[in-house]
């Protein structure tokens, strides 16, 4: 079993989607988690779209005798969701549950494990190319909040001295330029023979669909270009190790107002 840490009950907290098997691998991971770490009591709770919700998830964990609950995010990235909604939710969990202590985690990505477990998925020893007329194309799902674009690029500029391409360079699939088509264009300026697409996404689903479609599309447009898609993060003991030592460093959460 891995270190003790001072819990009853440690809640995942998903964002959630109308993809299936999206919802499958993110209660897989939670699976495989609770085996992992050898704890009793691993819940998992959705944002949206998915069942149970969070108020739901901590509503069983405790009733099942929970009194201090650690709140990990499965978030890569300081989108609205993990800087006002997530919070939201367990500061009104508290007032509901006075006396139940509740802790919660940050965005997977301050960890520099993430980038361990990127280089592991993007897996340079699969090239057919060589690497030094390869670029990296990094693929985020994108968002409105400018904390998460900033993150994200942050996040491709500390991978690119971990790999032995030559150019990095990041776009989104939605929300936010650039896009994939200006990023396979940057790629090709920078003189690229070969690109290897990697979908910076924790687990699969409609995004994942869309990126791959799109991948398809700029294989068609460049058929010159040789192009792979690697592997997004998914479950991983990697993955877990991450989620540990964020729920290790999470932090105490101030009771709310209002009632859900």
């Amino acid at each position: 079993m891995i270190v003790e840490v001072e819990t009853d009950a440690v809640l995942l907290l998903g964002h959630g989607s109308r993809d299936r098997a999206a919802i499958e691998e993110s209660n897989q991971f939670a699976a495989f988690f609770k085996k992992w770490s050898g704890l009793k009591k691993v819940y998992i709770g959705y944002l949206e779209l998915a069942d149970p919700s969070i108020p739901a998830a901590i509503d069983q964990a405790i009733s099942e005798g929970a009194a201090r609950i650690r709140a990990m995010p499965l978030f890569l990235f300081p989108g609205r969701h993990l800087l006002e909604d997530l919070p939201r939710l367990l500061a009104q969990a508290r007032t509901i549950y006075p006396r139940v202590e509740i802790y919660f985690g940050e965005g997977l990505n301050l960890n520099p494990k993430l980038l361990a477990l990127a280089k592991v998925r993007i897996d340079p020893a699969k090239e057919r190319s060589d690497p030094k007329e390869t670029a990296l194309l990094v693929v985020f799902r994108g968002a409105s909040e400018p904390k998460a674009v900033a993150a994200a690029e942050s996040f491709a500029d500390r991978l690119r001295p971990l790999l032995p391409y030559p150019h990095v360079v990041h776009c989104f699939a939605e929300v936010v330029p650039p896009y994939i088509p200006e990023g396979f264009s940057r790629c090709i300026e920078l003189g690229a023979r070969s690109v290897v697409a990697f979908p910076c996404l924790l687990f699969s689903g409609i995004v994942l669909q869309r990126i791959e479609i799109m991948i398809q599309t700029m294989r068609e447009r460049h058929p010159a270009i040789s192009i792979r898609m690697a592997d997004y993060f998914g479950v991983h003991p990697l993955l877990a190790e991450i989620v540990w030592e964020g729920i290790k460093a999470s932090r105490p959460v101030a009771g709310g107002t209002g009632r859900r």
